[in-house]
């Protein structure tokens, strides 16, 4: 019997949001565009970008919104602005506005299917980060 693999994160992604006993567990995940990007940024603070077909990592960036007060000190007021920081491999980039965000991404994505999904906060051991993942396999034994 041949192994059928499913490469699309995305198509794996719909099924097990179909059992409800898990979906409480997967993180948020869309379609990359510019407006879900816009929308995931208002949702949560850090998303990752995943090519919908890859492994091990390769294609993945992390972007983190983050927010500065700044106190201009002619007139004393303060302003918070918010900068977003784009991680990929071992580059960071840091933009100050979500368009000049998805210019820089451009030359990322090219013309590649991603998806958008929610940071989630990792386990550490020894100050490292970590993840456990889980590969599933459906044998069928033939009995005759």
């Amino acid at each position: 019997m041949a192994i059928q693999r499913i490469s699309s994160k995305w198509a794996k992604t719909k099924v097990l949001l179909q059992n409800e006993h898990i979906t409480a567990h997967i993180p948020v995940t869309r379609k990359y565009s510019p407006d879900a990007l816009a929308s995931m940024l208002n949702e949560f603070t850090i998303v990752f970008l995943k090519p919908d077909i890859g492994t091990y990592g390769h294609g993945v960036m992390c972007i983190e919104q983050q927010t500065q007060q700044i106190l201009h000190p002619d007139d004393d007021i303060l302003t918070i602005d918010t900068i977003y920081q784009l991680r990929y491999g071992t580059e960071t980039q840091m933009f100050n506005s979500l368009m000049d965000l998805q210019l820089g991404l451009r030359p990322y994505i090219h013309n590649y299917a991603y998806l958008i999904q929610q940071g989630i906060h990792l386990l550490q051991y020894n100050n490292r980060p970590f993840d456990l993942r889980v590969l599933t396999q459906k044998c069928q034994i033939n009995n005759g």
